[in-house]
C-alpha cells in the first residue's frame, strides 16, 4: 500500500482544521507609560492621606525608640557610677576598719615615749624607731594626724574631756590632747580627745540677783 492509497482512506486528513481567532479586544493590552499618565501610581488600597499618616507614625515610633535608646544609655552610665561608688565606699570601710584596729598600738607607743625619761636610752631609741615607720605606714595609707594643740576648738575633730580656767589664750583653745585623733583620705577616722579652755566667770557683786523694790 503505497501513501497515495493511504491518503484516498483517510479523506479528513485532506481538510485544515479551522481555529478560532482570538478577539482583538483580548490581545489590546493597555501598558501603563510615565509619558503617557499625569498621574503617579498609587498603591492599591491606600490613598496619599493613609500614606503619609503611616509615615508619620513611623517617624514618631522612630523617634520614640530613640528616646528609648538614650534614657537606656543614661541609666547605664548611671547604674555603673552607682556601682563604682558603692565599690569605692566599700574599700574605704575596709581600710577605715583595718587601721582602726592599730590605734590603740599608736596610742601606747605615744604614752610609753611620754614616760621615757632619757630620749637617748636604747630602749627609748628602739621604740621611737618602730613609732616611726608606724607613723610612715599611716602616711602612705592616707592617714594623718589632726592638729590639736594651740588651736580652736572645733567639735567636729575635736572631743572635750575637760574644761580649764584660762586668760593667757583665747577661749575654746585646745590646751591639752589626751588622745590624737585622726584623719583618713580627709575624713574623720578618729576625734581627739583634748581639753579645752574657758575664760573665768566675773564674780557677780553681792545683791545683783535681788529683785528691785518697787515703790
Amino acid at each position: 500500500m503505497n501513501q497515495t492509497e493511504l491518503e484516498g482512506d483517510n479523506p479528513e486528513m485532506h481538510e485544515s482544521e479551522e481555529v478560532d481567532p482570538i478577539p482583538q479586544e483580548e490581545t489590546d493590552i493597555e501598558l501603563f507609560s510615565p509619558e503617557t499618565s499625569d498621574e503617579a501610581p498609587k498603591p492599591p488600597g491606600m490613598s496619599v492621606d493613609d500614606a503619609q499618616k503611616v509615615i508619620a507614625q513611623l517617624q514618631e515610633g522612630n523617634r520614640n525608640l530613640y528616646d528609648q535608646l538614650l534614657r537606656s544609655r543614661a541609666d547605664f552610665e548611671n547604674y555603673k557610677r552607682r556601682l563604682e561608688r558603692e565599690k569605692d565606699n566599700q574599700i574605704a570601710m575596709a581600710k577605715s576598719q583595718f587601721l582602726r584596729q592599730f590605734l590603740n598600738i599608736v596610742d601606747n607607743f605615744d604614752r610609753a615615749l611620754t614616760a621615757v625619761n632619757d630620749p637617748q636610752d636604747p630602749l627609748a631609741v628602739g621604740l621611737a624607731m618602730v613609732y616611726k615607720q608606724l607613723q610612715d605606714f599611716f602616711k602612705d595609707q592616707g592617714m594623718e594626724e589632726i592638729p590639736a594643740e594651740n588651736q580652736p576648738f572645733d567639735p567636729y575633730l575635736h572631743e572635750a574631756l575637760a574644761q580649764m580656767e584660762s586668760t593667757e589664750v583665747p577661749d575654746n583653745t585646745v590646751l591639752e590632747v589626751f588622745r590624737k585623733g585622726y584623719k583618713l583620705d580627709g575624713k574623720l577616722l578618729r576625734a581627739s580627745q583634748v581639753k579645752v579652755s574657758v575664760y573665768p566667770q566675773s564674780p557677780e557683786p553681792p545683791g545683783s540677783d535681788a529683785a528691785p523694790q518697787g515703790r
